[in-house]
């Protein structure tokens, strides 16, 4: 997709520190709507316009439902129990209500369908089969750990991801747990099952660079089963709520369960 989001018009538009439109120019630009896939989108502290700042200028904002607790400084209960229990059928939703806002509702549950069957082809494939340990990481993101640890994601779409892919989280959690990276020690890294590498890619630069990643990771934990046995595979937006996940889930079950 790097190509056609390259093609889209910016009007003009250069990124803030946050890599996203500052308030200043969203507000200039005067669009119809702004969609942010969470609440964090709308932050003033983070340089973004708020929620009430494009409403007073006419414009109409949307957040993606199962992420409205996410970067909420006080969620709603409902919220904060639809982001708990996300998972690959949040990004069902998120199509089915952006056809409704662009009124293509046909074509958004045909999208959906289409997903689905894809889902489900996995799911028949690895069926009975043993399950093996995958753990998501993202070396790029290492400054987001205080260790220099790649960031290592569990809980919520990432688990789900995965389970459907006919593996298990290398760290499993009931929830989505956004603070994961910042508390894992290395000890834990070293000592995980990892049957699996799963190597998430932040920007399209590292995808020539993913075996010299894997090779990397391999290298520092080399008693990782995934380590000996040179078994990895790679995703990017897959990994986050959005059509992609299907991608993820076909890409992680050809890696844990070669046809």
């Amino acid at each position: 997709m790097v190509e056609k989001v390259a093609e889209l018009p910016t009007g003009g538009t250069s990124w803030n520190k946050n890599f996203d439109v500052p308030a200043e120019k969203v507000l200039d630009l005067k669009p119809d709507l702004v969609v942010s896939t969470w609440s964090g989108g709308f932050n003033a502290e983070s340089g973004f316009a708020t929620r009430d700042q494009l409403a007073r200028a006419g414009i109409d904002s949307y957040v993606n439902p199962v992420d409205c607790a996410y970067g909420a400084t006080r969620p709603s209960a409902a919220d904060q129990a639809a982001y708990d229990r996300q998972s690959i059928a949040s990004t069902y939703d998120f199509i089915e209500e952006t056809g409704v806002i662009f009124d293509v509702q046909k074509k958004a549950a045909e999208v959906v369908a289409g997903l689905r069957k894809r889902v489900e082809a996995v799911g028949d494939r690895v069926a009975g089969e043993d399950r093996p340990k995958v753990l998501l990481a993202f070396p790029g993101m290492a400054s987001m750990s205080a260790g220099g640890l790649p960031a290592v994601f569990s809980g919520g779409v990432y688990d789900d991801i995965i389970e459907k892919a006919g593996g298990e989280n290398s760290f499993p959690s009931d929830g989505p747990d956004p603070d994961l990276t910042s508390t894992l020690s290395p000890e834990a890294l070293a000592s995980a099952e990892v049957d699996v590498l799963v190597v998430g890619l932040t920007d399209p630069s590292e995808e020539p660079e993913v075996k010299r990643l894997a090779d990397q990771l391999f290298a520092k934990y080399p008693q990782w089963s995934a380590s000996r046995t040179k078994t990895y595979t790679s995703l990017a937006d897959g990994a986050f709520i959005g059509p992609a996940n299907v991608r993820a889930v076909e890409k992680i079950a050809d890696a844990t369960h070669p046809r």
